[in-house]
């Protein structure tokens, strides 16, 4: 998901949206660790732009890294999905976990850390039956160090997210990152993990320059993304329509003059050649050619 969130003056300098005319920023493509392949060749078609790697995925790639294929990990999330199924319809199901997701896992697992660590640091309720209680969470016990590890690692990783998407890639931003990991890591693991997002963080650092800043999340790109599959969801084409050229209006405020401002100046002819250019033929229309 490639983003260049800015508008051309007539003079050809490129001003960011939403910024004073003064302030200057250069283009940069930002996307997901996934799209990296093509954040490669965007780059290579753009030359003056630079790939800056999404903050929330790279943390996300990390933790993978660290954890997937760990014995210890990979037992406590085969016995808390066992759990939540041994819960269920029990006077204890509102203390069974949260339901493991399939997609952006790695992005979603704090709660369910928080959840163990939850149960094993807070007395049993006065209501629960002690032998049903110790049968549905007595095994947490044995995860108490490594649930410990797990959390402060996503911890890490959220708080760097906070401080990039807050503060932006900029000198203070990373900095207060780098300060953050230097207080918080303790224990061969989380030095480890800490080191990779150090590197994430110099990797980002060698693409400024001096006082700018940068975006660092591609949130706002999948949003609008996430609008304009919405609009699609309308249609009964589930397919690339002209309806794309919507996105552009997702991010603005739309007002009936604007509306009719938007009619009286674009036509529909601009819009067919646009999507002819860019688009091409849906598989819908190729369909009944061949069917007709």
């Amino acid at each position: 998901m490639l983003s260049r969130l800015l508008s051309r003056r007539p003079s050809g300098k490129t001003i960011p949206v939403g910024l004073p005319s003064h302030q200057e920023l250069r283009p940069v493509a930002l996307s997901p660790e996934g799209h990296k392949k093509a954040a490669g060749l965007f780059c290579e078609r753009y030359s003056h732009t630079d790939w800056i790697p999404d903050v929330g995925h790279r943390m996300a790639r990390l933790l993978e890294a660290e954890l997937k294929g760990d014995p210890k990990w990979e037992s406590f999330l085969s016995q808390a999905a066992h759990c939540r199924n041994q819960c269920q319809q029990t006077a204890l199901s509102p203390l069974m976990p949260p339901a493991q997701r399939g997609k952006a896992r790695w992005m979603n697992f704090q709660p369910l850390v928080s959840w163990g660590l939850n149960v094993i640091q807070h007395p049993m309720p006065s209501w629960a039956t002690p032998g049903e209680f110790k049968r549905l969470f007595g095994w947490l016990d044995d995860y108490e160090e490594e649930l410990g590890d797990y959390w402060m690692m996503m911890h890490l990783g959220q708080e760097t997210c906070r401080i990039i998407k807050q503060g932006g890639i900029e000198s203070k931003s990373l900095e207060k990152c780098r300060q953050m990991l230097k207080e918080s890591v303790h224990g061969a693991r989380l030095r480890r993990h800490a080191a990779g997002i150090r590197e994430y963080l110099e990797e980002v650092e060698s693409k400024l320059r001096p006082g700018e800043k940068l975006l660092g999340s591609s949130d706002i790109v999948e949003s609008i993304f996430g609008k304009y599959k919405l609009l699609m969801e309308r249609s009964p084409q589930k397919a690339i329509t002209r309806l794309i050229l919507a996105i552009g209006a997702l991010t603005s405020k739309r007002t009936p003059d604007l509306v009719r401002q938007a009619m009286e100046t674009v036509k529909m002819e601009a819009v067919e050649k646009w999507f002819g250019k860019y688009v091409g033929e849906s598989a819908r229309s190729i369909r009944q050619k061949a069917f007709a």
